[in-house]
């Protein structure tokens, strides 16, 4: 299209359509000879030197970043699984303690057998989350 409108500068040999470029407007490609791949642009400017720099400093100090954070995780796993097994094997002893309590107003001498049958519901009914109480009722 640029052809077509006029901008870009162009020659038609036979059927054939050639676009002329200015020297500055050309990209050297890499050439293959035989197994290797040479670039014809080898040389890099002060500039692209310094940036080269820059990067391959940052992309170090990333990867020292990455493996001190791998390092810090792991050692949180660590302690994350030893807190774990510490629990799990203190469950046996919280499911054999699961004996009824006494309720905050009953001291060891304060109630007899028998009235202790009968608030035994009731303490069911304190023991129950205010979440439960409050989807299903009190009792």
């Amino acid at each position: 299209m640029r052809i077509k409108r006029g901008t870009l500068a162009s020659e038609k040999v036979g059927g054939t359509v050639y676009v002329l470029l200015e020297s500055n407007q050309t990209r050297t490609k890499p050439t293959q000879t035989g197994d290797q791949t040479t670039d014809q642009t080898d040389v890099l400017t002060a500039d692209q030197t310094a940036l080269v720099d820059a990067l391959q400093a940052e992309v170090q100090f990333l990867r020292e970043e990455l493996q001190r954070r791998e390092e810090v995780h792991a050692e949180e796993n660590r302690r994350k699984d030893t807190i774990i097994a510490q629990f799990t094997q203190r469950i046996p002893e919280l499911e054999a303690s699961a004996e009824p309590r006494e309720s905050p107003g009953e001291g060891p001498e304060g109630a007899a057998e028998g009235s202790s049958r009968h608030t035994q519901p009731q303490e069911t009914a304190q023991r129950r989350s205010w979440l439960y109480r409050f989807f299903f009722g009190p009792g």
